[in-house]
């Protein structure tokens, strides 16, 4: 028998297909709870205010990015990396944040 911690290890992390304002398509993953606290970290590193709102999701976007099995497509997760999601509209980001951190009334569907 497992135990706890050993089933958490061999679990999938969840992904789906996303398709985008515009008609393109990507593959967000489920993000984790350290995932958001290194997402708020990083955040933090930017003055109050609106920059750092637009910080945390360029970042949540960056975490949630995947390819089609699921594997991290910014895995390294630089900063160089992070400067790529600024291509990304907001309608854009607002559908992988949406997929990654669905609200309770979107996770039970």
């Amino acid at each position: 028998m497992s135990t706890t911690k050993e089933a958490l290890a061999r679990r999938t992390r969840q992904f789906r297909r996303v398709e985008l304002p515009g008609g393109a398509v990507v593959h967000v993953r489920d993000i984790s709870l350290g995932e958001l606290r290194a997402i708020d970290l990083r955040a933090e590193e930017i003055p109050e205010g609106p920059d750092r709102n637009l910080r945390r999701i360029e970042l949540l976007c960056l975490y949630a990015l995947a390819d089609e099995d699921g594997a991290p497509t910014f895995a390294e997760r630089t900063d160089a990396q992070l400067v790529e999601m600024a291509d990304l509209t907001p309608a854009e980001m607002e559908a992988i944040t949406a997929a990654a951190v669905p609200d309770k009334e979107a996770a039970k569907n």
